[in-house]
């Protein structure tokens, strides 16, 4: 008998379309796997009870069904976790899906009740050449995603045993969770860093960059912020033009970020946020390298980071409209951003290639 993958219990429930994915990862097609797990599901049993978390798992189903193609296949498996197949996606595609899902749902409650989602992602052939070895991969991945602060998605990559491919656990824990603080106290702005990364992860794929790069840009963006744990708040928070000493003092967080990076074990991911701020005719900082001198990582992050800002609202402002804000972009090509990346961004965001995550008041 072939053992059960270490993510699958008793199936609770098995509808339509759930055997055709594990039918697509059997048959040695292109696909992509999604776990997701409900955050903190145990919590919920001991303080709500058993019946209002199986309402909410019913619940949870059905929003993430309305959410997904129909030819994508979402499996309710035991307790609050899920399998989505994605057909002919690999990695990079089903992680920018799994993000949009994890995002949708924490930003509304699920049966009256705010929950989050860890998803774990793997891919065929990408993982493998069997059903059971994506299976295993995107557990693993799971598990990462759990340990390393929940409410995320993790690739199969990123759960890499190799102490070279990774920053000790307990230092990327202490790290996201300073950016959480940084967006969510701070900023007063939800998945802030989520979404650029998200942004990120998308145009290096335009640009054609390898998927283990395009990974080490998704960390490099989401952490990109975490300089400004250095900076007072309210000259974050100032919604008027700031003096050129408060100026100074948001210069200080491209160093200061870069410098926890650094002495965190992530060195390539500490020069790539070092750089996001400067500009392609050098007027930017802290080092005012100009063109080529930037880092592309460091282009890609900036046009992310600016996109995300200027879509979403913020206590002093409203988001801009989103082609509002791509015109902005493209205005200021060749400028403040390198033209190329902003090209390949506007035609991901026009063409629908990727989900604008801009977050607003009504969210």
């Amino acid at each position: 008998m072939r053992p059960t993958p270490p993510w699958r219990g008793p199936d609770r429930r098995v509808p339509p379309g759930a055997r055709a994915g594990r039918d697509q990862l059997r048959s040695g097609l292109a696909a992509g796997l999604v776990l997701f797990d409900v955050d903190d599901l145990a919590g919920l049993n001991l303080t709500a009870g058993r019946d209002a978390a199986d309402q909410l798992l019913d619940a949870l189903d059905d929003r993430l069904r309305v959410l997904i193609r129909s030819t994508d296949s979402l499996e309710r498996l035991e307790g609050g976790a899920f399998a989505l197949v994605l057909p002919g996606a690999r990695r990079l595609d089903a992680l920018l899906v799994a993000e949009r899902l994890r995002t949708t749902i924490s930003r509304s409650p699920v049966a009256g009740r705010a929950i989050t989602l860890s998803a774990g992602v793997a891919a065929l052939p990408d993982d493998g050449v069997t059903g059971d070895a994506v299976e295993a991969r995107a557990a693993r991945a799971l598990r990462w995603a759990k340990t390393h602060g929940r409410n995320q998605c993790a690739v199969s990559s990123e759960a890499s045993t190799d102490p070279r491919d990774d920053a000790p656990a307990d230092v990327l824990a202490h790290l996201r969770a300073v950016v959480a603080s940084i967006d969510g106290q701070h900023l007063h702005t939800r998945d802030h860093s989520e979404n650029v990364a998200s942004y990120a992860v998308a145009t290096c794929q335009r640009l054609g960059l390898p998927e283990e790069h395009a990974m080490r840009v998704r960390r490099a963006a989401f952490l990109h912020d975490i300089g400004k744990i250095a900076v007072d708040s309210a000259i974050l928070m100032k919604p008027s033009s700031l003096t050129d000493a408060e100026f100074a003092q948001i210069q200080i967080h491209p160093v200061v970020g870069a410098r926890m990076l650094y002495h965190g074990g992530l060195v390539e991911e500490a020069r790539w946020v070092r750089h996001h701020h400067e500009r392609i005719d050098g007027r930017g900082y802290p080092d005012r390298l100009d063109g080529s001198a930037i880092p592309v990582e460091s282009r890609i992050i900036f046009v992310a980071d600016a996109f995300e800002a200027m879509t979403s609202d913020r206590p002093y402002r409203r988001g801009m409209p989103v082609e509002a804000a791509l015109e902005e972009l493209e205005c200021c090509g060749g400028s403040q951003f390198d033209p190329k990346v902003v090209g390949a961004f506007a035609d991901l965001v026009r063409g629908g290639d990727v989900a604008v995550l801009a977050m607003l008041d009504g969210d």
